[in-house]
């Protein structure tokens, strides 16, 4: 009898059902997203399962090198490294985060690959939840939403629905800053917050029960905070770290750094003799 107990205790410690299944992967394609929701949506449920995604170099990526995360990257290296530098476009980070909203609203973008568009949309056509996840800030909204509609990415079929209308924009907090964030037509804002936190605190205002989430993001430190903020709930979650745009953003070149400089310094003169803005 006692042998009977032991052989059914093991075999439910073993059954698939209790599999914790969180992982935290790399991938360069959206293929391997797929693979994961099929397996997990056989597990639980494809309408249990939550696609979480990034916008910048993960859905979609610049047309151009100014403003894009390269260019973001190498201008932040300048601001701390070389403050000096004449290839700086400005000389402080509000002064850099000025410009780069010059870009969000003037610049465009294009799927990291040309399959991300569909694959994003017949993952909800096969029930499948799916939301944007992005770090830039909540007044980004509309032109966030643009640039999907424009490359034919559609987030409202299936997003998270929230218990109140209001629910869509609210504060965060931790121990260091206190920011506002937004969620309306699946596309979250965090406006540079801890996305684990940002999607746990969203999670609290929807009625959805889910079993598993998965993550896909190109920067490291947002798919471990994910996957920390999950990795002790009863909620499978699963990371990606996407690296299709890795080359370009580790290859940024000297033609690179020229190209860009003469796109702002043109930009630049073109806003001066328009609209006279503020030295940054």
């Amino acid at each position: 009898m006692i042998k009977k107990i032991v052989l059914l205790f093991v075999v439910l410690l073993i059954s698939p059902a209790m599999v914790f299944a969180s992982q935290q992967l790399e991938t360069k394609s959206f293929k391997d997203v797929v693979a994961m929701a099929q397996k997990l949506g056989q597990k639980y449920g494809n309408n249990n399962v939550l696609l979480v995604f990034d916008v910048d170099n993960t859905l979609l990526t610049s047309n151009q090198v100014f403003g894009s995360m390269r260019w973001w990257l190498w201008q932040v290296g300048l601001l701390r490294e070389h403050p000096k530098s004449s290839q700086l476009v400005a000389h402080s980070m509000l002064g850099l985060m000025h410009i780069q909203n010059v870009f969000f609203l003037m610049g465009h973008l294009h799927p990291t690959s040309k399959d991300v568009p569909h694959i994003v949309n017949k993952l909800q056509k096969d029930n499948f939840r799916a939301i944007v996840l992005s770090a830039r800030n909540p007044q980004w909204y509309d032109v966030t939403q643009r640039e999907l509609v424009a490359n034919n990415m559609y987030f409202t079929a299936k997003a998270l629905p929230l218990k109140h209308a209001s629910d869509g924009i609210f504060f965060i907090q931790d121990k260091k800053m206190r920011r506002l964030v937004s969620y309306a037509d699946g596309i979250m804002l965090t406006n540079g917050f801890n996305k684990g936190e940002v999607l746990k605190a969203l999670l609290k205002k929807t009625q959805v029960k889910l079993r598993a989430i998965i993550f896909v993001d190109n920067t490291p430190r947002n798919t471990v905070d994910v996957f920390n903020a999950f990795k002790n709930s009863d909620i499978d979650v699963v990371t990606f770290r996407y690296g299709r745009e890795d080359a370009k953003v580790k290859g940024f070149a000297k033609k690179d750094e020229v190209q860009a400089t003469r796109q702002w310094r043109l930009l630049q003169t073109s806003m001066k003799r328009i609209f006279s803005p503020p030295a940054y």
